[in-house]
């Protein structure tokens, strides 16, 4: 009697060894093995950031402002990115300091440093040297006011 070393794996969890009688005809020894879990994966980010926060809705923001699609941004950036990984940055779900600073090129940004502005701040470094002025003494003004209340208080 010859056995046959060839197996076959099934998708039930079994694997197959075809034996030959002497008769001619094939049993099978079925011996069951372990199916991996091939369910999705969840590669959580490093980041401690929501979908709302810096640099994902400022990309976001700006992508919208200029109307871009997500394949469009990706064909501006050099090298060109997958819209994939634009979504994933876009929902903080994970990037790379090179990934921001080609999206930060192709939206017309100087500093990709400002995408982790919030967003209340993000314009503030392309604001005119005087509109910079005003928000610098109301920012003073509020301090001040602050301090006068803190005084008062005790």
């Amino acid at each position: 009697m010859e056995t046959n070393l060839i197996y076959y794996r099934k998708r039930n969890g079994t694997i197959e060894y075809p034996n030959k009688n002497s008769n001619g005809t094939f049993t099978a020894v079925v011996i069951p093995f372990h199916v991996a879990d091939t369910s999705r994966m969840e590669n959580k980010a490093p980041y401690n950031t929501e979908a709302d926060q810096p640099p994902g809705i400022n990309i976001r923001r700006l992508r919208k402002e200029q109307e871009l699609s997500l394949r469009e941004l990706g064909s501006r950036c050099i090298p060109e990115l997958v819209h994939t990984t634009i979504r994933r940055v876009e929902n903080n779900d994970g990037w790379t300091r090179d990934t921001i600073m080609r999206l930060a090129k192709a939206l017309g940004i100087k500093n990709y440093t400002d995408l982790f502005l919030p967003p209340e701040l993000f314009a503030y470094s392309y604001l005119d040297t005087e509109a910079k002025e005003r928000v610098a003494n109301m920012v003073q003004d509020s301090a001040d006011a602050f301090q006068y209340r803190k005084r008062s208080i005790k």
